[in-house]
This record gives structure tokens, C-alpha cells and sequence, in this order.
């Protein structure tokens, strides 16, 4: 018999106990260790990835449920995208929508001192087009102008106004305003492309 285990069986009973307890521990210390927790950590890892696709899963279906309702909010703001636009002149309106604002100044009893179309500002999808303007005639007159002007079945913006007293007449002081007449033109997809690679290449040439 191996000594080691002739000195085993010569202990007493509570010293066979600790250190068969002592062995047990050791082994389920290493068994732990070795293969119980790399698959306790893989099952957590598991554990997390199945609530996170659950969660997808159930946003998922949450979106497919609203998805009618969606679409039709995309159908009502594209109604209104067309409605909006039609209240922006195309390029080849803008002429005639300018010579309608002048011709109002003069229908309102004006005098028309200046009209002069200023260079057009791009934004991201539309570009504004303003035009400096300097009428002579009383608050009334000037008041209906751009009373008019705002009813216009097209978006015009009158900014900037100064008012001074121009000249005394026998109908009461006459008024001098200066003001902006502004309205927007919608620039499609090859005007806006070229206005983008304008400014890349501007942003280039900086470098």
C-alpha cells in the first residue's frame, strides 16, 4: 500500500473528514474556475443579448402596428410640402409677381421712387429674392400697400421699413418709405446639387 495512503487510514476520523473537505473544496474551487464560470459568464452575455433583441423585436412590432399612421402623417405633410410650394413663384413667374408689387404700390396712390431687384440669397432648398423699394405718399397710402402686399396670393415679405417725412402738401405731410420687398423662389434638385458643389469647392480652395 502507498504510504501516503497508510498515513491517510491512521488518522482519526475528524482529521479524514478536513481533509477529504479540504480536497472537496479545492476541486470544486478549480471546477468553478475552469468550466462553471466562463459558462456562467457566457450565459449572462446570452441573458443580455436575448432582452436586447426582445426589446428590438418589440419595437419592431410596435412601429409595424403604427405604420399605417405613419405613412399617412407622410402623405399629409407631402400635401402641405405642395401646397406650400405653390405659393413660391417659379423663375419664371418672379418677373411678373415683382411687377404686380410695384404695380400695387401705385394702385394704393403711390409714387414709386425706386424698385431694384437685389441679388438673389441661396438657402438649403429655396432662395430668397429681394427687391429695395422707395415710395412717396401719405401713412394711409403707405398702410394699404402693404396690406395688399401681405394678401398676395404669393409669399411676399416687406422688411426693413424706415418712414420719414418727405414734404408738406396741402393733403398733410407726405411720407418717404424705404423697405425690402422679399419673396422666395423653391430651387429643385440640380439647382440645389449645383449651389452644394459651389460651396465644396469654395470650402476647398479656404483649405
Amino acid at each position: 500500500m502507498h504510504p501516503i495512503v497508510e498515513k491517510f487510514l491512521d488518522y482519526s476520523a475528524l482529521k479524514k473528514a478536513g481533509i477529504l473537505a479540504g480536497v472537496l473544496l479545492i476541486s470544486g474551487g478549480a471546477f468553478y474556475q475552469l468550466g462553471l464560470s466562463p459558462l456562467l459568464e457566457e450565459h449572462t452575455k446570452l441573458s443580455e443579448t436575448r432582452a436586447k433583441l426582445e426589446q428590438q423585436l418589440a419595437n419592431e412590432k410596435r412601429i409595424a402596428r403604427n405604420l399605417p399612421k405613419y405613412e399617412e402623417q407622410v402623405k399629409a405633410l407631402e400635401i402641405k410640402l405642395r401646397l406650400a410650394l405653390q405659393e413660391l413663384p417659379d423663375r419664371k413667374q418672379i418677373d411678373q409677381l415683382l411687377a404686380s408689387v410695384s404695380d400695387l404700390a401705385r394702385k394704393a396712390g403711390l409714387e414709386v421712387t425706386l424698385f431694384k431687384p437685389d441679388g438673389v440669397v441661396p438657402k438649403d432648398f429655396y432662395e430668397e429674392v429681394p427687391v429695395s423699394m422707395s415710395v412717396d405718399g401719405n401713412y394711409h397710402q403707405i398702410a394699404t400697400f402693404f396690406d395688399e402686399v401681405g394678401r398676395m396670393d404669393r409669399i411676399v415679405n416687406i422688411r426693413g421699413i424706415e418712414m420719414a417725412e418727405s414734404k408738406l402738401t396741402d393733403k398733410g405731410a407726405s411720407l418717404k418709405a424705404n423697405c425690402t420687398a422679399v419673396t422666395y423662389r423653391f430651387l429643385d434638385e440640380a439647382e440645389r446639387a449645383k449651389i452644394e458643389g459651389q460651396s465644396d469647392n469654395q470650402k476647398k480652395r479656404r483649405r
